[in-house]
């Protein structure tokens, strides 16, 4: 250790100030061999780290790429082929030199939608017809409270007025949250001077919609998180939306 040392006085005590500086980030967690744990500073207090928490720092130093794991029982034939070849279009389109020089197959595992022919994660939420059938928590459920809290019941003891679970891949998770959203979002109405009348919704669906799809594409997809879906929460004041995982790094 190479500690910095620093000297002060305050109302004549002598004090010294002794600075050990962190390890590197690419050598974290480090492991207290007294008890084989790793531990994180949180209010003042060091707290066991849990498995999460030190996958994060694995995945970070190691450059994982979770969404890139092979499904070994995902099969291509259940992709939806209008799907992918929409998508294989507008890359040749979009990229000459990959219509020119490699084929479809190739081009499928340089994108990541296949690993040595084996469906990716990526590949079966983008393209999968249901791929629930391999991960069935990966998915969307939306809730609208009758309160601003959770177990908070509305005038008729009713604990959610509406409540659905989104399946499908992402695009179709992505309008279906969306569409549950707008139907159960009060209207606005704003009368101008000149008579117009202006309609809005209680919160814009530009942002909505880009809320949830960062949702989804931003999501933890590790191993750890594969049992719990994105939740969407629609209370009398605010709107909700949680993903899995923390800070990448």
């Amino acid at each position: 250790l190479s500690p910095l040392f620093t000297e002060t006085t305050i109302d004549e005590k002598f004090i010294l100030c002794v600075e050990i500086p962190g390890i590197d980030v690419y050598s974290r967690p480090v492991f207290y061999k007294g008890s084989g744990r790793s531990y994180v500073r949180v209010d003042g207090k060091n707290e066991p780290m849990c498995d999460y928490e030190i996958y994060s720092y694995k995945a970070f130093k190691h450059r994982i790429r979770d969404e890139l794991r092979p499904v070994y029982n995902a099969n291509l034939s259940l992709f939806d082929k209008d799907l992918l070849n929409k998508f294989l279009n507008q890359v040749k389109k979009d990229k000459t030199i990959l219509q020119n020089n490699f084929s479809d197959d190739e081009i499928l595992e340089l994108f990541g939608i296949t690993v040595n022919s084996v469906p990716t994660l990526s590949g079966v939420l983008t393209f999968s017809k249901y791929p629930q059938a391999y991960y069935p928590q990966l998915s969307i459920v939306a809730a609208v409270i009758p309160g601003t809290r959770i177990g908070e019941l509305g005038p008729n003891n009713e604990r959610f007025i509406s409540s659905k679970r989104f399946t499908g891949n992402i695009i179709q998770q992505l309008e279906s949250a969306l569409c549950f959203l707008s139907r159960n979002m009060k209207d606005r109405i704003v009368i101008w001077m000149t008579g117009d009348k202006e309609y809005t919704t209680e919160y814009p669906l530009k942002a909505v919609k880009e809320a949830i799809l960062n949702a989804l594409v931003h999501r933890d997809y590790s191993a750890l998180t594969d049992n719990t879906p994105i939740v969407i929460n629609l209370f009398t004041d605010r709107l909700e939306i949680i993903n899995k995982g923390g800070l990448y790094g």
